[in-house]
């Protein structure tokens, strides 16, 4: 054999080797849990995309909408947030306790006062 392609191997150069292959298994891993959550992503995407597809087609049948239309409601939404980016940024506020009317702060689900459930929207995103 070859001098040069003998390997000494030392205790320290063995925990180390052992510790590179410990390392790339759990990247390895992370990188494969990763692609697993963005081809769920993707697949949700496209359900969500076939969903407002149905949707928008029985509005239009049911009311007569134009596409115009829904696009300009798409524009006056898109502002909302004080940008006109293609997306509408939730801007978080306090609220009004329905009951007591003292303040409810963002992302309290109910009046810190009097236990009133707070008014929030359907439309409200989760973990900005």
């Amino acid at each position: 054999m070859d001098p040069l392609l003998i390997r000494l191997e030392t205790p320290d150069s063995q925990m180390q080797s052992s510790t590179v292959r410990q390392e790339y298994s759990r990247i390895s891993e992370k990188s494969d849990d990763a692609s697993l959550q963005v081809t769920r992503l993707r697949e949700d995407l496209e359900r969500l995309y076939l969903i407002t597809q149905a949707l928008w087609q029985m509005v239009k049948t049911a009311t007569g909408a134009t596409d115009e239309q829904l696009q300009e409601k798409i524009r006056q939404i898109d502002v909302e947030d004080g940008r006109s980016d293609g997306k509408n940024t939730e801007v978080t506020r306090p609220i009004d306790c329905p009951v007591c009317h003292r303040r409810i702060l963002s992302g309290q689900t109910f009046c810190l006062y009097c236990g009133a459930e707070a008014e929030t929207s359907p439309f409200r995103h989760h973990g900005h």
